[in-house]
């Protein structure tokens, strides 16, 4: 994604979901909510924010409710379709997306999955785009995370799989309310950042600078004001849910 030095910062939506970017010096990390570590070239930093799980969150509804769609199976696409037709906020309601436990924003070995909010009204549409209002929430909540942590968090870019389904990406742009890049090589994720790093150590490229001149904006996604407002209008109350549940979450581990 180009993320070298301080500016912007990256968001990859794969299985896990991960928020990060470079710094020139050491950022803060307190208690340990996000990864710190050295760069790939000197003098040069990286912070992250894991959750464990992102676009996996996805596939796992998609997989649970594909034994009772047998005769007409249950796909990605069929899944986006309802989740389209559904109004931002889901109407009321709230997906944490624990299901490995959670690594950042919160260190929860103990949290699960939970949907909160649910009602007669919500179907499989509601489902749907509650999980991925979920993933995107947690995601926005590392990135707050981040930027106490130090991280200059100008720009926006967005690799992974899920980059593949623009609704991911336009979901992001109002999520953030801010304006998401697509870079060149961003479906493949890491796999493709590794590529460039092993070039730079072999000696393709001279150094990271000229390694990823190659690497230009695809595409943007630019927040629609409705959503926009809603998604901060439910930000602050998807904050709240997982203090109000981690006494649930810690009982919960004691007994299964």
């Amino acid at each position: 994604m180009g993320l070298v030095d301080a500016g912007a910062v990256g968001f990859t939506l794969g299985t896990a979901g991960i928020v990060a970017g470079g710094a020139s010096s050491c950022p803060d990390n307190p208690g340990g909510r996000v990864q710190v570590s050295c760069g790939n070239a000197p003098g040069r930093w990286h912070c992250m924010g894991v959750s464990l799980s992102a676009g996996g969150a996805f596939q796992w509804l998609r997989d649970a409710l594909a034994p009772a769609t047998t005769t007409d199976p249950i796909s990605f696409d069929r899944l986006i379709s309802l989740a389209k037709a559904v109004d931002p906020g889901s109407d009321g309601l709230r997906f944490l997306p624990y299901l490995l436990g959670e690594r950042s924003p919160h260190v929860a070995p103990e949290a699960t999955g939970s949907w909160v909010g649910l009602t007669p009204i919500h179907h499989v549409g509601h489902l749907a785009r509650s999980v991925m209002e979920g993933v995107l929430l947690n995601l926005r909540e590392i990135l707050e995370v981040c930027r106490d942590a130090g991280l200059d968090c100008e720009r926006v870019i967005a690799s992974g799989g899920a980059t593949s389904e623009s609704l991911w990406l336009q979901m992001l742009a109002d999520v953030l309310d801010r304006e998401i890049a697509v870079v060149t090589g961003s479906s493949e994720g890491g796999a493709y950042g590794a590529a460039l790093a092993a070039g730079v150590g072999a000696g393709v490229w001279s150094d990271f600078d000229e390694a990823l001149a190659g690497v230009s904006v695809e595409r943007t996604f630019v927040p629609h004001p409705g959503p926009a407002r809603e998604y901060d209008r439910v930000f602050p109350a998807h904050r709240e849910l997982y203090a109000g549940l981690r006494p649930v979450y810690q009982a919960n581990a004691e007994v299964v």
